[in-house]
C-alpha cells in the first residue's frame, strides 16, 4: 500500500485587505502534519503557490521552513515534492534545492533545459517514491507553473520545414504575470527546432523578452466568481495547448534511467503487475456541526464512499504515474478575485487529456475549489486550505489522501480542514438598503472571539440613492464590540447611467455645459436631481478651478 496527500494553493503571506492569515495558515498545517502521522502517507505533493507573492515576507517563509523541520523531525521517511505555482518565485523555491534534497523534499521552481540544448532535463523533473518498505512504488512527474516561454510552439509536419523560428505567426498573448519574477535559463532563448519524440509535429521554442521573462499562461485578474465551467477549445488549432501537451508527453515518456530516487540513486525500472481495471472511490466527509463544518482542533471527518471510475490507469514502466502541475483546466470553475485565469482567458484552458491517460493521478494546483476536472475523477484539484476571499467562504476546503496497491488507486479520501475563522456576508447574496444593513449589523450577537486574529470577517454590500459619506462611521458604530473584521463596505447605486451616455451621444460631450455634465451625471447615477445645497457646492468648486486655472 502507497499513501500520499495532495495540497496546493497556501498561499503564505496572505492579507485579506489589511489582516494577516498567519494564525490561520500555522493552524493549517499543524492539522496537516497530525493527518500525516495518523494515516501513516508516505508522500506529500504540494502543487504550487506555496507563497501568496514572488517576494514573501519573513515570516511567510519562516513559516514554510518551520513546517518542513516539523516534517523532517517527526516524519523522517516522507517524501516530500513541490512545484512553484504562478504567484511563487521559481528562483526563491529552487535556492535551497540542494540541501533540501538531502532530507527527502523534491522542489521544482521551473523547467530546466540540459546544457546547451533544448533537452528538458528529467533527473529535475521526474522521481521515485518508494513505500514504506523502501520498495519503488509510483513515479511523480513534477511540473510547474509553465509561462509560454517555456513552451515548444507546435506546427503540422506537412507545413513548410523552410519556415524558420522568426517566419511562424506569434501567438497573441496578454500581459506579463507580475506576480512571476524568476528569470528563465539563458539556454531558453537558442532558436531553432528540436524533434519531438512522438506525435508527427516538430517543436519550435518560444522566444524570450529581453527581460528574460516569458509571459504566463495564468494572467490577468478576473472580477467575479465564474460559474459557468470552460469549454476545451478546438486543441488541434491551439499551440499554447499543444505546447502544454507536448511537454508531459516528452517527461512522462524519458526512460525510467533518468528518473531520481529520493535517496539520490536514479529509479530503477521497478515492475508492477499488469491491472485490467482500476477502480477508484471517492470518499467524501459528511458535515456534522454548523454550516457543515467540523468544530476547530478537529480530526478527519469521517467519509461515505462514492461510485468511481474503472479505468487503467499506469506508466509505461507498468508503475503507479502521478503528474503534477499548475495550471487552469476545462471544465472548473474560478473562485472571486483570487484567481487569474489561463492566458487569453478559457480560450486556453487546458483540456483533461493534456496530462495523458497514463496517469494513475493528476495532483493540480491553481483553483481554489476543490473539484475534479471533467469526468476523470483521479485529475483533481485539492483546493486552498483557507478561503483567500469573501467569494470563498461556502467552499469546503480541503486536501486529498490518496490509496494506492501498485498500479491501482484503492481510493480517494476528502480530509476537510477545520476552519478557524469564519466569513460572514450582509446579505447572503445582492445588496440590501442602508437602514436594512445597519440593522442586521445591531442585531448581530457578539462573535465571542476576543483574539483579533479568530474574529470572523465581515462584508457588507448596501445600496444608496444618494451619497452617504458618513456611511463609514455608521457601519463601525453599529459593529462596536461586536468582535467583527470587516474586510469590504461595498456600495452599489441604484442609477443605470444611461441618462449621461444618450444625451452625450445625442449632443455631443462639448456642447452640453459644465453643470449640465454634473446634473446628469448624478440623475444616472441617483435617479434623482441633485439639491440646491449640492449644486452650490459644486458651483463652488469650479469657480475655484477657474480661479486656480487663471491664475
Amino acid at each position: 500500500m502507497f499513501r500520499f496527500i495532495h495540497t496546493a494553493d497556501w498561499h503564505l503571506g496572505h492579507r485579506l485587505r489589511d489582516f494577516p492569515r498567519d494564525v490561520e495558515h500555522r493552524a493549517f498545517l499543524d492539522w496537516l502534519l497530525e493527518r500525516c502521522k495518523e494515516h501513516q502517507v508516505d508522500a506529500l505533493l504540494i502543487a504550487g503557490d506555496i507563497f501568496d507573492c514572488s517576494n514573501p515576507s519573513a515570516e511567510a517563509q519562516a513559516t514554510w521552513y518551520r513546517f518542513l523541520a516539523r516534517v523532517i523531525r517527526d516524519l523522517p521517511d516522507i517524501q516530500v515534492v513541490a512545484i512553484a505555482g504562478n504567484h511563487d518565485s521559481a528562483g526563491r523555491l529552487n535556492a535551497p534545492r540542494e540541501l533540501l534534497e538531502q532530507l527527502n523534499i523534491r522542489v521544482v521552481g521551473n523547467l530546466v533545459r540540459k546544457d546547451g540544448t533544448q533537452e528538458i532535463d528529467a533527473n529535475l523533473l521526474r522521481f521515485t517514491l518508494q513505500d514504506s518498505s523502501g520498495d519503488p512504488a509510483a513515479v511523480v512527474v513534477a511540473i510547474p507553473y509553465l509561462r509560454e516561454s517555456d513552451l515548444p510552439r507546435i506546427r503540422p509536419e506537412a507545413e513548410d520545414s523552410s519556415l524558420t523560428t522568426d517566419d511562424q505567426p506569434q501567438v497573441e498573448g496578454t500581459q506579463q504575470d507580475s506576480h512571476q519574477s524568476a528569470p528563465l535559463a539563458e539556454d531558453q532563448e537558442a532558436q531553432g527546432e528540436v524533434p519531438a519524440p512522438k506525435g508527427g509535429h516538430k517543436l519550435v521554442p518560444q522566444p524570450v523578452n529581453r527581460s528574460g521573462q516569458g509571459r504566463g499562461l495564468l494572467s490577468g485578474g478576473i472580477p467575479e466568481e465564474s460559474s459557468t465551467p470552460a469549454k476545451p477549445p478546438d486543441q488541434a488549432k491551439d499551440p499554447l495547448i499543444e505546447g502544454v501537451r507536448e511537454i508531459y508527453r516528452q517527461v512522462i515518456e524519458m526512460s525510467a534511467e533518468e528518473e531520481t530516487a529520493f535517496d539520490g540513486v536514479p529509479g530503477t525500472n521497478h515492475q508492477v503487475s499488469q491491472v485490467d481495471k482500476r477502480e477508484v472511490k471517492t470518499q467524501v466527509p459528511q458535515k456534522p456541526g454548523e454550516n457543515g463544518r467540523p468544530p476547530a482542533g478537529a480530526g478527519p471527518v469521517p467519509a461515505a464512499d462514492h461510485e468511481g471510475v474503472d479505468v487503467a490507469r499506469q506508466g509505461p514502466d507498468g508503475r503507479a504515474l502521478i503528474a503534477m502541475g499548475h495550471c487552469y483546466a476545462a471544465g472548473t470553475a474560478l473562485s472571486e478575485l483570487s484567481e487569474r485565469k489561463i492566458l487569453g482567458g478559457n480560450l486556453h484552458a487546458l483540456p483533461a487529456d493534456v496530462f495523458g491517460s497514463e496517469c494513475t493521478y493528476v495532483a493540480l494546483g491553481h483553483l481554489h475549489k476543490a473539484q475534479q476536472v471533467g469526468c476523470r475523477e483521479e485529475v483533481r484539484y485539492s483546493g486552498s486550505p483557507i478561503p483567500l476571499s469573501m467569494g470563498e467562504k461556502d467552499y469546503r476546503h480541503q486536501v486529498c489522501l490518496v490509496e494506492m496497491e501498485g498500479a491501482r488507486i484503492d481510493r480517494i479520501q476528502e480530509l476537510e480542514i477545520p476552519r478557524m475563522v469564519q466569513f460572514h456576508r450582509i446579505p447572503e447574496r445582492g445588496v440590501v438598503s442602508k437602514e436594512e444593513a445597519l440593522k442586521v449589523l445591531r442585531d448581530l450577537p457578539e462573535s465571542g472571539v476576543e483574539s483579533l486574529d479568530g474574529q470572523p470577517f465581515l462584508q457588507v454590500d448596501v445600496r444608496l440613492d444618494r451619497p452617504e459619506p458618513g456611511l463609514r462611521a455608521e457601519v463601525d458604530q453599529a459593529l462596536e464590540n461586536k468582535g467583527y473584521r470587516l474586510i469590504r463596505l461595498g456600495v452599489t447605486y441604484t442609477g443605470d447611467w444611461s441618462m449621461l451616455g444618450e444625451v452625450a451621444k445625442a449632443r455631443g460631450l462639448e456642447e452640453l455645459d459644465p453643470e449640465e455634465v454634473f446634473r446628469l451625471r448624478w440623475t444616472s447615477q441617483y435617479e434623482s436631481e441633485p439639491e440646491e445645497e449640492i449644486l452650490s457646492l459644486y458651483r463652488g468648486l469650479v469657480d475655484l478651478a477657474q480661479q486656480e486655472a487663471g491664475s
